[in-house]
């Protein structure tokens, strides 16, 4: 039987209610991660890897989500999953069919090459510092603004660069080169990546109720599927808050 996530709020309450609401959602994270398949040794995050400054390629994940995994073999633990656009870091490419990299969220693991396009620093795609992050939880993306026609999908977290807006409609950059679009409605637009507006304690809860009844799913990060600190990480993300999911530092450990 599928573990789901619940998570409960109920409104009209006072200002004191409220953080306390706050602080025993926090507890609440915590305890899940204990009760459900986060009671498994934490992932631990690399923070050794630093790109070299004269590497002038990017890398992006040109899929809706992509399965992060703890080996080169497609059956190995997924560690945890990369949004459509993501940047992520290649620490090996000696494989045939894998790379070795380290993703937005801190974790390192290895993805199918086929999985993730290279892109140029100078290319359009990342000319235009500001960014469409889909808020909607699995959003159509469209050839034009008059067609049906889809070509993907984003999940909420995606950061995708802006070209323009018109009227309902953003054009956004896909990786690759394609340009492509999304309902205004279905995003909030950022001045640059990871830089959304902070949240209030009632932002965070309100983010974090939007995934009510998603099966819970090691390493998941969308609403097909998620797990404790996917949660935490995708709720903060959206409300302008940066987070690790899993570390442990000498001291110190945080854990969702």
């Amino acid at each position: 039987m599928q573990n789901i996530l619940y998570i409960g709020y109920s409104g009209g309450l006072s200002q004191l209610s409220k953080i306390r609401l706050y602080l025993f959602l926090s507890i609440l994270l915590v305890f899940f991660t204990l009760i459900t398949g986060c009671s498994s040794p934490p992932r631990k995050l690399d923070q050794s890897f630093q790109p070299k400054a004269e590497n002038k390629q990017v890398y992006l994940v040109n899929n809706a989500v992509e399965d992060i995994l703890a080996d080169a073999d497609s059956s190995s633990e997924r560690v945890t999953q990369a949004l459509l656009g993501d940047p992520v870091q290649i620490i090996d490419e000696s494989s045939v069919e894998w790379y070795k990299v380290k993703v937005p969220d801190g974790y390192v693991g290895y993805v199918r090459k086929g999985a993730i396009v290279k892109e140029s620093q100078s290319s359009s795609y990342l000319r235009n510092g500001k960014v469409a992050m889909i808020k909607a939880g699995n959003v159509l993306i469209l050839v034009s603004s008059e067609s049906k026609t889809g070509v993907g999908r984003a999940f909420r977290g995606s950061q995708l660069p802006l070209i323009k807006q018109e009227n309902d409609w953003l054009e956004i950059a896909l990786p690759g080169g394609r340009n492509s679009w999304i309902k205004a409605d279905d995003a909030m637009l950022l001045p640059k990546r990871d830089r959304a507006q902070k949240g209030s304690p009632d932002n965070v809860i309100a983010t974090a109720r939007l995934y009510l009844g998603v099966p819970y799913l090691w390493g998941g990060v969308t609403s097909q599927g998620i797990d404790c600190s996917g949660l935490t990480y995708i709720t903060y993300l959206l409300n302008g808050v940066k987070l690790p999911t899993c570390s442990i530092k000498p001291g110190l450990m945080w854990i969702a």
